[in-house]
């Protein structure tokens, strides 16, 4: 990942339409990478979650919109391909920085309504529930 940030940053003066697309996957992959998977791995290694609610938060808002974002980035890079090959005079009509842009916040905005499910649904209540049922399982299972 830092390898692929390596060799986009130096083009961004230049913002070409397919470099976009990469480096907007490029930050929801690090995003994964630096901050959702080293709390997965403390979560999954400790065996239970000793951070509270608002880091609960957090990590759940980052880990949904940032795998999402990047699924999406992936769509529509597959698409630009897609659409380059297709009709490659019409579409370079197109394929501008400015859509490219807006293709971009529409994914990143997507993405972004993870939270209200998130941020909305989950109260004190809910994840001391939770926590509670799951130290009750893992008693069971001992």
């Amino acid at each position: 990942m830092f390898f692929i940030l390596q060799l986009i940053l130096p083009l961004l003066p230049h913002q070409q339409v397919s470099n976009m697309f990469i480096l907007s996957l490029a930050v929801a992959d690090l995003t994964v990478g630096l901050v959702v998977m080293p709390v997965s791995a403390m979560y999954v290694l400790l065996g239970d979650w000793s951070l509270g609610l608002a880091v609960c938060q957090l990590w759940l808002v980052a880990d949904y919109t940032a795998s999402t974002a990047s699924i999406l980035n992936l769509l529509i890079l597959s698409l630009d391909r897609y659409w380059s090959i297709r009709s490659p005079l019409a579409y370079l009509a197109q394929r501008t920085k400015k859509r490219a842009l807006a293709m971009i916040a529409l994914v990143w905005a997507l993405s972004a309504l993870w939270a209200i499910p998130i941020i909305g649904k989950s109260t004190k209540q809910n994840f001391l529930s939770v926590t509670t049922t799951s130290q009750q399982l893992q008693r069971q299972g001992s």
